[in-house]
């Protein structure tokens, strides 16, 4: 490969038509000096492409306004990439020239990468540091809620929950129970219960997690969004509630039948 590389990966960072073309003229500037330098003819000229993928397609092309076109126009964008190699990087497999890969991808954390290649180090260091720079400007509190313990915490706060509505649970149905320890067998049937569904209700809700907390994000942060889930979600909680408070009082009527 070429003789020097620096290289990471792209961490909580939201993308809008701005930043998008931000990060293309700080790129087509760099490539436009490199060109200057060519000693007298354009052969190792490094010219920068774009890719974008969105609703199930992808496009490669030449020049940033028909990647804002595409962007503009789709109903999700799954991924976005800035590459440009030269000449020479082509020709020898890797082995020498320049070469920028910037990747942005919606759906694959290990996707998002950013790789800068050549036999110019001091031209390397440049690059990286100016992009870096830049992609911190576009950075998102969401790695907070991206960790390798966010799994633990929500493995955690399931069980208390679990437990929480067990209890719950069994202070609705053992009145309805005319059997010893009503209390008690009513708490480990609910208890049962929950850890059936866990497993399944886990992977939904770190799922669900990553939806609202994306890696990286192609939508703009509209305001008063988070505003307006969170009044939504509510109202969601007190429904969900009422409802199990009803089911449970049925249930332990049912049960109460069954034993009878």
């Amino acid at each position: 490969m070429s003789d020097y590389l620096r290289d990471r990966y792209i961490r909580s960072v939201r993308l809008n038509p701005g930043r998008i073309r931000a990060i293309s003229a700080i790129l087509t500037g760099f490539l436009n000096a490199a060109d200057h330098e060519l000693p007298g003819d354009d052969s190792d000229q490094v010219r920068l492409r774009y890719m974008i993928r969105f609703d199930n397609k992808g496009f490669v092309v030449d020049d940033i306004e028909s990647i804002l076109e595409y962007y503009r126009n789709s109903q999700r964008t799954e991924r976005i990439n800035f590459i440009a190699a030269s000449d020479t990087f082509r020709k020898t497999n890797g082995f020498k020239g320049k070469s920028i890969d910037i990747r942005f991808d919606a759906l694959n954390d290990g996707n998002c990468t950013m790789t800068i290649q050549d036999d110019d180090g001091a031209w390397v260091d440049a690059v990286f540091c100016r992009l870096d720079e830049e992609l911190k400007k576009f950075g998102t509190k969401n790695f907070l809620l991206r960790t390798r313990w966010s799994p633990l915490l929500v493995q955690v706060f399931g069980l208390l929950t679990g437990f929480s509505v067990s209890l719950w649970a069994a202070l609705r149905i053992a009145p309805q129970l005319n059997v010893e320890y009503a209390f008690l067998v009513s708490f480990v049937l609910a208890f049962l219960v929950f850890s059936n569904i866990w497993s399944y209700l886990n992977q939904q809700i770190l799922i669900f997690l990553n939806y609202l907390f994306p890696n990286v994000s192609f939508k703009d942060d509209r305001g008063l969004r988070w505003l307006g889930q969170a009044f939504v979600g509510a109202v969601f909680v007190a429904v969900a509630f009422f409802v199990i408070d009803r089911a449970f009082a049925f249930l332990g009527a049912l049960i109460d039948e069954i034993v009878k």
